[in-house]
C-alpha cells in the first residue's frame, strides 16, 4: 500500500490514459487517503475512471457526492463539465463553465492553485469557450495569467499558455499580434521535453506559418509533424484539416504535396466536411444544412465562412443570415472577431450588396433582411446618387449634402451625413460583416462596396 496518494498518482493516470482500467483500479485500492482532500481525490478518480470507459451518467453522480461531502475544487467542476458536455446537456455545461470562469477570473481563488495546475484549467476553459466562440474572454483568459504568472511558471506551463493562444490569434488576428507570439512560442519551442506538449507546440508553429507565410512554408512543418513517431491519429487529423483550413481563409486551397494527405475514417465531424471541402474545392450549404448543426458554435462558424468563399450568391445570402444568428449571442469583442473573419470570405468586391426597396414605408431591405437605419428619406436619396456611378467613385460632399438637405454645406450638414452612414456602416457590419460601406469625407462622399438599387413594386414583394 501506497504511504501517500502522490506515490501513486503518475501510476495511476498512466494505466488509466492507456486504457488499462483494471491496474488503474487495483493502484486505486491500493492508496491510503487521508482528510478530507484526500478522500475528495479518491471520489474524484473513481468518477474518472468511469469517464474514461464512457460512463459519464455515474461520473457525474461520484463527481457531486464528492463536491457535496467534501467540498467544491475546481477540477471536479472542469470534470462535470465534461460529462454533461458528453451527454449533451448544454445547460448544465454552461453552469458550469461559468463557474470556472469565474474561479479562474478571481485572483485570490487563482493564488490558491500551483501555477501548473491552473494553466491546465485556465487552458481547458479557453479552449471550451473558443468552442462557443466566446473569442474575447478566451484570449484574455491566456492573456492575464501569460502576463502574470510569467515569472512563476516553468517553460512548459507557460508553452502551454502559448500554445494555445497563438492558435486563436493565427486564425482571428494577422500581422505585428501573430508574427510577435509566433517568435516567442519558436523560442520556447527547443526547450520542450514532453512529447504531447511538442506535438502540439509544432502544430501551433505550423498553423501560424500558413497565415504568416503562406501555405508553402507552412507544408514544410506539416509535413515534419505528420510523420512525427509521437503523433497520434487524431492529433495528425487535426493538425492536415487545420492547415487546409488556414490556407483556404487566408491565402488558396493547398495544391502541393499537403493536398495528398489524408486521415482515414476523421473523427471529428468538422475534419469530415473540411476534408470534403479540400477534396470537391466547394461545399454547397443545401448538402451539409442539417449535418452541420451536430457541429459546435464556433464549428459551425468556421464552416460557414469557409463555404462562403465559393458560395454563390443565393448561398452567400443565406449564410449571412446563419451567421447573425449565431452571432447574436455573443459579446461584442468576440463578434468582432467571428465579423473580421467573415469579412475576408463572405463580401468581395465581385459580391454586390443589393439594397431592395419595397414602397410601402419606403423601408428598406438587404434580402429580407430590414434596415433600421434612418431616416429613410434621406438614405434612399444617398443610395440614388451612389448608385449611378462606379464603385469608388468619389461624389463632391457639399454637393451630396445640398442634394439631400436642400442647403447650403456647412459643418453641421456634413456632421448629419457622417452619422446617417456611420449608422449604416454599423448596422451592416453587424449584420452582414460588411466593414465601412459608406466612406465620408469633408471633401468627398463613396461607396466602398458594389452595390445596385432595385425599386420594388410592393406587390411583386409581398
Amino acid at each position: 500500500m501506497y504511504a501517500h496518494p502522490k506515490e501513486a498518482v503518475a501510476t495511476f493516470f498512466s494505466a488509466l490514459f492507456a486504457n488499462q482500467i483494471p491496474e488503474a483500479e487495483e493502484l486505486l485500492e491500493s492508496v491510503r487517503f487521508e482528510g478530507c482532500q484526500g478522500l475528495r481525490m479518491r471520489e474524484h478518480y473513481r468518477a474518472q475512471i468511469h469517464m474514461q470507459v464512457g460512463e459519464h451518467v455515474k461520473a457525474i453522480e461520484l463527481l457531486l457526492q464528492a463536491e457535496a461531502r467534501y467540498g467544491s475544487y475546481i477540477g471536479i467542476t472542469v470534470d462535470l463539465a465534461t460529462c454533461y458536455y458528453a451527454l449533451g446537456n448544454i445547460k448544465l455545461y454552461r453552469r458550469c463553465l461559468h463557474d470556472i470562469h469565474a474561479f479562474v477570473s478571481n485572483q485570490d481563488l487563482r493564488d490558491q492553485l500551483q501555477a501548473p495546475r491552473l494553466v491546465r484549467y485556465a487552458c481547458w476553459l479557453a479552449e471550451h469557450l473558443e468552442d462557443l466562440g466566446e473569442i474575447g474572454p478566451a484570449l484574455n483568459i491566456l492573456d492575464v495569467l501569460a502576463n502574470e504568472c510569467e515569472t512563476r511558471l516553468g517553460p512548459e506551463c507557460l508553452a502551454k499558455l502559448n500554445i494555445q493562444r497563438l492558435k486563436i490569434l493565427s486564425v482571428f488576428e494577422n500581422g505585428r499580434a501573430v508574427a510577435d507570439a509566433y517568435a516567442a512560442l519558436e523560442k520556447m519551442s527547443s526547450a520542450l521535453s514532453n512529447s504531447r506538449l511538442r506535438v502540439d507546440c509544432e502544430h501551433a508553429l505550423m498553423v501560424a506559418e500558413v497565415q504568416l507565410f503562406g501555405p508553402v512554408h507552412g507544408e514544410v512543418r506539416l509535413l515534419r509533424l505528420v510523420n512525427d513517431r509521437e503523433i497520434t491519429q487524431r492529433e495528425r487529423t487535426c493538425a492536415i484539416a487545420d492547415f487546409i483550413y488556414t490556407s483556404s481563409i487566408f491565402h488558396s486551397p493547398p495544391d502541393g504535396i499537403a493536398m495528398g494527405l489524408k486521415a482515414e475514417n476523421p473523427e471529428g465531424a468538422f475534419e469530415h466536411f473540411i476534408f470534403s471541402f479540400n477534396a470537391r474545392g466547394h461545399l454547397p450549404l443545401s448538402e451539409i444544412s442539417y449535418e452541420m448543426f451536430q457541429l459546435s458554435w464556433a464549428g459551425q462558424l468556421r464552416l460557414l465562412i469557409i463555404i462562403a468563399k465559393t458560395a454563390n450568391q443565393a448561398e452567400k445570402l443565406e449564410i449571412q443570415k446563419r451567421i447573425q444568428l449565431l452571432l447574436a449571442g455573443l459579446d461584442k469583442k468576440s463578434k468582432t472577431y467571428w465579423l473580421k473573419l467573415l469579412e475576408t470570405q463572405l463580401l468581395h468586391r465581385d459580391s454586390p450588396v443589393t439594397l431592395e426597396i419595397r414602397h410601402r414605408g419606403d423601408a428598406l431591405y438587404i434580402d429580407r433582411y430590414k434596415l433600421r437605419t434612418g431616416p429613410k428619406e434621406t438614405l434612399v436619396k444617398l443610395l440614388e446618387a451612389l448608385s449611378k456611378s462606379a464603385l469608388h467613385t468619389d461624389h463632391p460632399t457639399d454637393l451630396i449634402c445640398q442634394a439631400l438637405w436642400g442647403t447650403p454645406f456647412d459643418l453641421s450638414s456634413l456632421a448629419r451625413l457622417k452619422m446617417l452612414a456611420k449608422r449604416l456602416n454599423d448596422e451592416l457590419l453587424e449584420t452582414l460583416g460588411q466593414r465601412r460601406f459608406l466612406k465620408v469625407t469633408k471633401a468627398c462622399v463613396s461607396a466602398q462596396t458594389p452595390f445596385k438599387l432595385v425599386h420594388a413594386e410592393c406587390e411583386r414583394m409581398g
